[in-house]
């Protein structure tokens, strides 16, 4: 159970570094490059992970696998793409929130597309999401309290 909580948090703390890093690293080497440096380090983890953990034999089932279950590496491919070029346009709390609210999404298409399954939960998420995004996107005008405004008694 501790290996699952501790997971969690490891991957909780990557999800809020990794776009951060893209966008030091987009401003550092540009758009494309960073994007590739960030494609090519996760393919290489990718790759020794499935060596450690797993059985060489997938190695052997990769020419038989269909073309288009690799269009994933693709759209992620163009997705670091924007981020990393948006990044230094739009505020931190946007570059973590919309690629996971673009992941649920897709999630609720997709699941609806090939498996006919439709969960009313993964709408409400979503939709509180989006209504926590509102909130926090709405402009919040403060109004100074000066001595003149003050009533006197």
């Amino acid at each position: 159970m501790i290996l699952y909580y501790g997971s969690a948090l490891i991957l909780g703390v990557l999800f809020i570094l990794a776009p951060i890093l893209n966008g030091r690293n987009a401003l550092a080497l540009g758009t494309f490059k960073a994007s590739f440096f960030n494609y090519l380090s996760a393919t290489l983890t990718a790759l020794i992970c499935l060596m450690l953990f797993s059985n060489l034999e997938y190695f052997k089932q990769l020419p038989t696998i269909p073309p288009h279950y690799f269009l994933g590496g693709v759209i992620g491919c163009f997705v670091i793409l924007l981020l990393n070029y948006f990044t230094t346009k739009i505020k931190a709390f946007y570059i973590v929130i919309l690629p996971f609210m673009g992941q649920m999404t897709l999630g609720i298409i997709l699941d609806y597309m090939f498996i006919g399954n439709f969960e009313i939960k993964s709408i409400l998420g979503l939709s509180i999401i989006c209504f926590g995004l509102y909130l926090q996107s709405e402009k919040k005008e403060v109004k100074l309290i000066t001595s003149e405004d003050k009533p006197t008694i």
